[in-house]
């Protein structure tokens, strides 16, 4: 058990935190650190607190170690501790907001707000995030008596859904954990939930990092492929292909989409709303094999917003969907149906 991050046991108050700092975790048996770094924050708080806009230039990689933070103006481009220059390793990989379980029903509106705010702002960014729910055994007596109950507690259960309603964070990547608190040695229990969600964290910041290397750090088209972790070095023998989502405005044109499922479409590709790739592009494929076209044609719709779905949405869904049946059509003629 260490200590390098001094903590504050007074919920109620003011933020402890003051200043931007990285955190290594030792390892012990080799004299070395953990391939791994936390960076603490001051806490967001509805007035004061950390200043929203450092938050972002952090998770940016603008702010240098040291930065002491202030609630009333963030950190300018001319402060010695502004980065000009962030590279890969400067930014952060994974976003980890840390909640109270037991204080999700007290959250002032201008709280949530700014967490939806900064989520919203990663995710443009394309970095993953986790929210961790603490003091799960001062939300829930069960929980209390045995920390193994968390898995089967219909209390935490209900917190769990709670905070995803609330921020818009998917349940499962909300994870329940129990803080040290009175507890002068190592428990098992405890332990085991803190570090699967550590192995969450950094299973997410990886895939992060391993995103931005093969895109070159820009958002494009590109097939994703699924590491085999039990091989290191190899992947598994498909590929998704995320593209931008269909809008009643804006979004992926449909004929991109058209183009992307004859494979016409190259890797690098960066789609434009505004007009859809043309043939003299150079990113246009004008002779592209069954490697290259798209194999499953995969739609992703929220059940609980399916009655809410713009009639224009629907008719592009629609066309989209009759265009990749002809296709398959067209594949079956030609013998390359598998």
């Amino acid at each position: 058990m260490t200590n390098v991050a001094l903590a504050n046991s007074d919920i109620e108050g003011d933020s402890f935190t003051k200043t931007h700092k990285t955190y290594f975790i030792e390892d012990q048996s080799a004299g070395s650190k953990y391939a791994f770094a936390f960076n603490d924050t001051v806490g967001l708080e509805e007035s004061g607190g950390v200043n929203k806009q450092d938050i972002l230039l952090v998770l940016k990689g603008h702010v240098r170690d040291g930065y002491k933070f202030n609630s009333e103006s963030p950190l300018s481009e001319d402060d010695p501790y502004y980065n000009n220059s962030p590279s890969l390793e400067d930014k952060v990989h994974c976003l980890v907001t840390v909640l109270a379980t037991d204080k999700l029903s007290f959250m002032p509106k201008e709280l949530i707000s700014k967490l939806r705010d900064i989520r919203l702002e990663a995710s443009d960014m394309g970095i993953p995030q986790v929210v961790l729910l603490t003091r799960v055994d001062e939300a829930c007596e069960l929980v209390k008596k045995d920390v193994r109950n968390v898995y089967t507690s219909k209390y935490i259960k209900q917190q769990i859904e709670k905070c995803s309603a609330l921020l818009g964070t998917p349940m499962n990547c909300i994870l329940p954990v129990k803080n040290y608190h009175n507890e002068p040695e190592l428990i098992n229990d405890l332990d085991e939930l803190l570090l699967k969600a550590l192995k969450h964290i950094i299973n997410f910041a990886n895939d992060y990092v391993t995103a931005c290397y093969d895109r070159g750090h820009k958002q494009e088209y590109k097939p994703h492929y699924t590491e085999d972790r039990s091989s290191p070095g190899s992947s598994y023998a498909f590929a998704f292909i995320d593209i931008m989502r269909l809008e009643e405005s804006g979004g992926v044109d449909k004929r991109d989409v058209d183009l992307l499922l004859k494979g016409h479409v190259k890797h690098g590709y960066q789609f434009n709303h505004e007009s859809p790739l043309s043939e003299g592009d150079p990113y246009y494929n004008s002779s592209p094999c069954l490697g290259d076209k798209v194999h499953c044609l995969v739609t992703v719709a929220a059940a609980d917003k399916l009655s809410l779905m713009p009639q224009e949405v629907i008719s592009k869904l629609t066309e989209i969907q009759l265009e990749a049946r002809n296709l398959g059509k067209s594949w079956v003629d030609e013998g390359k149906s598998f």
